[in-house]
């Protein structure tokens, strides 16, 4: 009489739990999946022992050693699978260097202030709405500023004398 836990088993369990981890990539279980794939290792490396001792022990390298590598490549990858695209946030835009190029254009030009700058506010400066601070002085909501310097994304503006 055959016993349960052959070769076969051992195979098939084997692929079951290569298959739930590769599942598990795709279909956010919460870990259930991770968990049922434990359990087909196990129940593979345990049929592999019983089937045949060498086999057992190939099962049981496999389990160790391809499974843990399985899992690191899956999600070092996760960004680029679909369900990693779903949680994982985009990346936040940074200002294009166009963009920063024309924030330096304005150094030294004047406007007006659009809002109380307390010490940021909005000004308008060459036609444009442009976010600014000032170097700690509260200045009034339609006074004449001037653009003294800019810093990456930063504009500071002075009161203009």
């Amino acid at each position: 009489m055959e016993t349960f836990f052959n070769e076969t088993t051992c195979f098939i369990y084997l692929a079951a739990a290569f298959v739930l981890i590769v599942a598990e990539a795709f279909i956010p279980s919460l870990g259930t999946l991770s968990i049922l794939a434990a359990v087909f290792a196990a129940g593979a490396v345990t049929s592999g022992f019983y089937a045949d001792t060498t086999l057992g022990f190939v099962v049981l390298g496999v389990v160790i050693v391809v499974f843990p590598l399985l899992v690191v490549a899956l999600f070092r990858n996760l960004d680029r699978l679909p369900v990693g695209k779903r949680l994982i946030p985009p990346e936040p835009e940074v200002p294009r260097m166009r963009e920063l190029e024309e924030l330096r254009t304005l150094e030294g030009k004047e406007g007006v202030s659009l809002t109380p700058l307390m010490p940021s506010g909005i000004v308008k400066v060459a036609g444009k709405r442009i976010d600014a601070l000032t170097e700690g002085e509260f200045i009034e909501r339609n006074t004449a500023v001037r653009v003294v310097r800019v810093e990456g994304t930063r504009v500071f503006v002075r009161k203009k004398e």
